[in-house]
């Protein structure tokens, strides 16, 4: 899938988190016993020197969306996050979604959506690793309800319709 770039993205029966690795989460998952993970972003804490870890580090564009279609789910571990750009951009290319459960906005938006499913603990993070990676139309099943999350709430033409029915809200109350 990637000509030449960070690495032969041969993700199947993966995990991968792409998320700068300074420790908002990606410290849970690294504890977790996983088959495989792979992070992606830049290091700002110690990445673990261990067989069932790969770090691939920074990425280009064209190597993330690569990244995403190869993996079998994205892992985004913050529990800090707002809106999370690399959430949608999984979702964009039909992948699932792996978060905390005590992320509010990263949880919340992966019930809405049908495109995630959130985890407590360790335990259960493995365990959903493990389902998706077992069951992969599952995780199709998933991804497919983020992108069609993704198309109908945050395309362009959503988003420019959305600001354009706030302003004829706007200008008939001041009418």
């Amino acid at each position: 899938p990637c000509e030449g770039g960070k690495a032969a993205l041969d993700f199947e029966g993966e995990a991968i988190a792409i998320s700068d690795a300074d420790g908002n989460g990606i410290s849970t998952v690294l504890t977790a016993n996983v088959r495989r993970l792979v992070l992606a972003g830049q290091a700002e804490m110690p990445i673990p020197d261990r067989e069932d870890v790969r770090y691939l580090g920074p990425l280009t564009d064209q190597d993330k969306f690569d990244a995403y279609a190869a993996c079998t789910a994205l892992v985004m571990p913050s529990r800090l996050e707002s809106l999370s750009l690399v959430t949608l951009e999984a979702w964009a290319v039909g992948r699932p979604v792996i978060c905390p459960s005590r992320s509010p906005v990263l949880a919340g938006m992966s019930a809405r959506s049908g495109g995630g499913l959130a985890y407590g603990s360790f335990a259960e993070f493995a365990e959903i690793c493990e389902l998706l990676i077992e069951r992969p139309a599952l995780a199709s099943r998933l991804g497919a309800s983020g992108a069609a999350f993704v198309a109908a709430t945050y395309t362009w033409p959503r988003v420019v319709e959305t600001y354009l029915d706030l302003f004829a809200e706007v200008r008939a109350r001041l009418s």
